[in-house]
């Protein structure tokens, strides 16, 4: 198949997001997903852009949040881009969902805490952040089986 490409470059928007969703939903099928897996990835790709609007961006229209979907042969990756505020980068290893993690939080503190790192670490097959100059990128990666 060869290396297939597509960027989409939004505003931070909240409104804008679901647009991300339909092109990610479409690239998953195109990429032979299972309707399941095209659900899944979505959900993780709007969590990243939400995020990056929330709290890279401060919820601050006006901003560029930059959706990059690349399709190999053996894997499927959505780098999710943002100039903004850089994320702890320790934030991704200790996201867990795990029971007995979530057994160790007060109850009231799991929703404020946020839950869609740890979601993600669950249904993509890699994640990693990094923050370099004035960029800071996510990166999903799903394996296609």
């Amino acid at each position: 198949m060869g290396l297939r490409k597509v960027k989409l470059i939004i505003e931070s928007d909240l409104n804008d997001v679901p647009l991300v969703g339909i092109a990610v939903n479409r690239f998953c099928v195109y990429a032979d997903f299972s309707e399941t897996d095209a659900f899944n990835v979505e959900l993780c790709v709007i969590e990243a852009v939400t995020n990056s609007i929330k709290h890279a961006y401060g919820g601050e229209s006006g901003q560029e949040v930059v959706v990059t979907f690349t399709l190999s042969d053996a894997e499927a990756v959505f780098e999710i881009c943002d100039k903004g505020t850089p994320m702890d980068p320790g934030r991704l290893k200790r996201a867990d969902l795990s029971a007995s993690h979530i057994e160790k939080l007060n109850i009231d503190s799991v929703a404020d805490c946020g839950r869609g790192l740890g979601i993600m670490k669950e249904i993509m097959d890699r994640v990693e952040y990094r923050s370099e100059k004035d960029r800071n990128c996510l990166v999903l990666k799903k394996d296609i089986s």
